[in-house]
């Protein structure tokens, strides 16, 4: 039943086996179909001479899941500490700033070797100042004081575990000290909220 179908599909690939670039575009793409304009024109300058197959998959997986960040914006920009970088705003929130969320910790640290552990701390280190330099006015490091068991495993934070109480405590992320003076001071968020008004 689904032996024709699989044999243009085998057909299809074929045709492009040999086929580079812009010709290896417009045969996946073709001009004629309007449904596939604005997709044309978004990935159009994004394809290289030289791309093969493998390299025009990963380009439009890349644009898709990946797309890049608008530079001069009049909204919130929710984004990864990866894709912060070379960006900057006046005002930067930095998201679960506690420990097991940033610096990241796996969440069995003995399947890797020490220097394979120590080498992703650094580079979530590197990740950190990233983001601790978008900033051209005000910086927020945010975290909750507590959580549940469940939200604890499900986002990988780290709580100390306090028997009989449904909510434990979370330890703030180990950036925070390593900051030394240049640390912002702690304020709790009901605190906060009524500074701002």
């Amino acid at each position: 039943r689904f032996q024709p179908i699989y044999d243009q599909l085998e057909t299809d690939l074929a045709a492009t086996s040999d086929k580079l670039g812009s010709e290896l575009f417009d045969l996946i793409f073709p001009k004629e179909h309007d449904s596939l304009t604005n997709f044309r024109a978004a990935l159009r300058d994004k394809i290289e001479d030289e791309h093969t197959v493998e390299d025009v998959y990963k380009t439009i997986r890349t644009e898709i899941t990946q797309p890049e960040t608008p530079v001069d914006v009049d909204y919130v920009r929710v984004m990864t500490l990866h894709k912060s970088k070379g960006l900057t705003a006046d005002f930067v929130v930095i998201a679960g700033f506690s420990a097991g969320l940033i610096p990241r910790v796996p969440r069995d640290p003995s399947t890797r070797s020490d220097e394979e552990n120590l080498a992703e701390l650094e580079e979530q280190r590197r990740l950190m100042y990233v983001a601790l330099t978008r900033t051209r006015n005000r910086i927020i490091l945010s975290s909750v004081k507590t959580m549940t068991t469940a939200e604890a495993g499900r986002t990988n934070a780290t709580i100390v575990f306090k028997k009989g109480v449904f909510r434990h405590p979370t330890q703030t992320s180990q950036f925070y000290r390593e900051l030394g003076p240049a640390a912002p001071s702690v304020i709790a968020g009901d605190d906060f909220i009524k500074n701002l008004t």
